[in-house]
């Protein structure tokens, strides 16, 4: 549930962020990724914004390519989340680097 909220809290604010390829023109593997904004804060690292990034970048590929349609992104994001029950965001983040 936690990272369903992150992604909507994202694609509810993606104003607010920029992707990789907007600071650079370099083709790199992770341009259409969010761009963290380094930190050593930990109250910002336990915020929403960090970890609603990290989720983010996180999503398989086939749930990213739907960015343009937030409502199929939505519903393919709820199935996934369904079929892999992740109880943390630790968890999500550990299966989805396997992957």
């Amino acid at each position: 549930m936690l990272v369903y909220f992150f992604v909507n809290n994202v694609f509810n604010n993606m104003d607010k962020f920029k992707t990789n390829s907007s600071l650079h023109d370099f083709k790199t593997r992770s341009k259409s990724q969010l761009h963290f904004l380094p930190t050593k804060l930990t109250s910002v690292k336990k915020g929403v914004t960090y970890p609603a990034i990290k989720v983010f970048n996180n999503l398989p590929s086939n749930i990213l390519e739907l960015q343009e349609n937030q409502t199929l992104l939505k519903s393919a994001l709820r199935k996934y989340l369904l079929n892999y029950v992740f109880y943390s965001v630790e968890k999500f983040l550990v299966q989805n680097d396997k992957n």
